[in-house]
């Protein structure tokens, strides 16, 4: 949301938190329409049979204080699915919601006299990936042959060359120096690829998301993750089991990404990773989602008081959510890269305490 706009800063506001950045970095300012607007164009590409699309909506409704909108939503949801664990969660909570006076503190119960304001309790906040810590990755999945945006300052360039002059394409004359200097961005990061001049890889700015975190984000994390895999009573809650993600702002960089993170490093019980990139039908984190007669493994069982049922996510291999999502490993980065990220994830429980050869890609 926009927060405000200057003749110096831009100020916008995600996930409730507010950002500044300096006007002559921002590209342009666009006025979306209004909700109501919006909310019909979506709600005439979503289908009633579309669960996990409908609930998508219902969050991006809630999130803009339009409760009214959300439950009608998951009016329709309820009638494709009356058992959804998420849709039942979401539509308690509209709810409460809409049984608040307006304009007056929202006290679910009562209203401010007859219900005391509780003690203070530290709320538990799921560590999300830095800004850098986001950059760092696109770096590492830019694909040369589908650049994206992407920022080198002339500092950052000049450094990079008395560091490696001399070095593959790096010149070392001055000539060479003011060329090089003229260069396409992309073209530039090919070559700090090409002598693995790693110091420099968190200095080049990704201004969007590489094609394959586009697809992390379109085919997986928006579309099933956090709606089936990633809810409170899941693996989105302190029941989570040892995999355990984030499920808070959902369409944020900050979510997309660390839960990505948490699936390219989680290990099976037996040192098997949850995405097969040689292999990515074989991948755990697809498997688990097949119905239990078609997979090669099954998810484990789910047990608990409280926990919803297991549900496969699809229908079987051939269900374009699960094609979507092969698509997606099969467009990242390889030879896989080690990202030198320090990022530890939550552990359930414990917050209740408190150049190649043969044109192959060279390793990054």
């Amino acid at each position: 949301m926009l927060v405000e706009r200057t003749a110096t800063r831009v100020t916008i506001r995600v996930a409730g938190i507010e950002t500044s950045f300096p006007a002559d970095q921002v590209e342009g300012v666009i006025f979306l329409p209004p909700v109501e607007v919006r909310y019909e164009q979506l709600r005439r590409v979503t289908p009633d049979d579309d669960v996990p699309g409908i609930i998508s909506l219902a969050r991006w409704l809630i999130a803009r204080d339009r409760y009214d909108l959300a439950q009608a939503e998951l009016g329709r949801a309820i009638k494709a699915d009356p058992e959804h664990p998420t849709v039942r969660e979401l539509s308690r909570v509209v709810e409460e919601h809409l049984k608040l006076p307006v304009g007056r503190p929202r006290f679910p119960g009562g209203t401010e006299r007859e219900r005391p304001v509780p003690p203070r309790v530290e709320k538990f906040e799921f560590p999300v990936l830095t800004a850098d810590q986001i950059n760092l990755i696109r770096v590492y999945e830019v694909d040369l042959a589908d650049p994206p945006r992407m920022s080198i300052s002339r500092d950052v360039i000049l450094r990079f060359m008395d560091a490696y002059a001399g070095q593959k394409s790096v010149p070392a004359n001055r000539e060479g120096r003011d060329a090089f200097l003229l260069l396409p961005k992309p073209r530039i990061l090919e070559t700090i690829f090409e002598v693995q001049a790693r110091e420099f890889y968190g200095e080049v700015k990704i201004q969007e998301h590489p094609r394959a975190m586009r697809l992390f984000r379109a085919n997986v994390q928006q579309t099933w993750l956090t709606n089936a895999c990633a809810t409170t009573q899941c693996h989105g809650g302190e029941q989570a089991g040892r995999l355990w993600l984030t499920n808070k702002a959902a369409t944020s960089d900050a979510s997309t990404y660390t839960n990505f993170l948490i699936l390219e490093r989680f290990r099976l019980s037996d040192g098997l990773p949850l995405i097969d990139y040689t292999q990515p039908a074989r991948s755990a984190l697809l498997q688990y989602g097949l119905p239990r007669d078609q997979a090669l493994f099954d998810h484990p069982p789910v047990e608990g008081l409280g926990r919803p049922k297991w549900r496969p996510v699809f229908t079987g291999e051939k269900d374009p959510r699960f094609q979507a999502a092969m698509e997606w490993i099969n467009a990242m980065y390889r030879p896989r890269p080690e990202y030198p990220i320090e990022y530890q994830p939550p552990v359930p429980g414990a917050t209740r305490a408190g150049g190649g050869e043969g044109g192959e890609p060279a390793p990054r």
